[in-house]
């Protein structure tokens, strides 16, 4: 099943305005980072190596998961007052509660800063 959330200015108002363009240039600048490089990861035990929550390896590099690269963007610019680690599970809560709305993916023309999220039968472990 397919979700898509768009920025919309009147679901914050009276909250300070954050910029979707520094929300899409974190994401572009992180994805285009080269030595160090932002690589993937879904590991959350840090005895493994580094996690999905913004690690860094010896030689610089910072692990994302593909939602966790999302979380991390928008507390960076201001969307989210605290980094929440979501995942693909949650994070349409989180998205909404940071000015997104939802929209039908199949039925509108896609922007700069729309985030497609296709839910998964991941579950979060209750106990982390």
């Amino acid at each position: 099943m397919l979700f898509a959330f768009r920025f919309s200015l009147t679901t914050i108002a009276e909250k300070t305005m954050p910029n979707l363009s520094d929300f899409y240039n974190a994401m572009v600048v992180l994805c285009d980072m080269e030595n160090p490089y932002a690589l993937y990861t879904m590991n959350t035990d840090s005895s493994l190596g580094p996690t999905r929550y913004g690690d860094t390896d010896a030689s610089g590099n910072i692990y994302f998961d593909c939602s966790s690269i999302i979380s991390y963007c928008l507390y960076q610019t201001g969307f989210l007052g605290w980094n929440p680690w979501f995942t693909t599970y949650d994070m349409g809560t989180y998205l909404l509660q940071a000015g997104f709305q939802e929209f039908d993916p199949n039925s509108q023309d896609w922007a700069n800063g729309d985030i497609l999220v296709r839910h998964t039968s991941y579950e979060p472990n209750p106990s982390e």
